[in-house]
């Protein structure tokens, strides 16, 4: 199961945190596809691109909470694209600091090491695009040492 927490994934996990959830299933094939979920004012979309998948597969996409206590899951487990799936969250930017958020695979001893991803900011709202090239355990962070992965858009003067 893919997990992308907004918070650290190990301190909602222990917590037990119970939060209301919405989900979604499609099968998505060679030709790629999408599912877009908007529960509690946060919008996630993940977009598999063409030759991503050699088979139509049936992929889950379940949310939990909002904003930066979002958690995203997929399955099924252990999936793996042949070109990487895009994740892009969104939410409200109040009271988060854009320029230190994050986006992580969480290891088996708990560390975190940097995706690629980009965070844009517009109208007062925050997108995190994460590239995911398989089904695990990923989380979002705001972390005082951003990474040189990390690319910030400012866009507030778009419509």
């Amino acid at each position: 199961t893919l997990r992308i927490a907004l918070t650290p994934f190990t301190l909602r996990k222990s917590a037990g945190e119970q939060t209301s959830s919405k989900v979604k299933t499609k099968r998505i094939g060679i030709k790629g596809g999408q599912i877009s979920i908007v529960h509690e004012k946060t919008k996630a979309r993940f977009i598999v691109p063409r030759d991503a998948l050699d088979e139509k597969t049936k992929i889950s996409m379940q949310l939990h909470g909002s904003g930066t206590s979002t958690v995203v899951e997929f399955g099924p487990d252990g999936l793996h694209f042949d070109k990487p799936a895009l994740l892009a969250l969104t939410f409200s930017a109040e009271g988060v600091d854009p320029e230190i958020l994050g986006g992580y695979l969480l290891g088996e001893d708990g560390s975190g090491t940097p995706i690629r991803h980009r965070v844009i900011v517009k109208n007062n709202r925050i997108t995190v695009l994460m590239h995911i090239a398989h089904f695990s355990e990923y989380f979002i962070d705001d972390n005082e040492e951003v990474e040189e992965d990390l690319s910030i858009v400012y866009d507030e003067d778009t419509p």
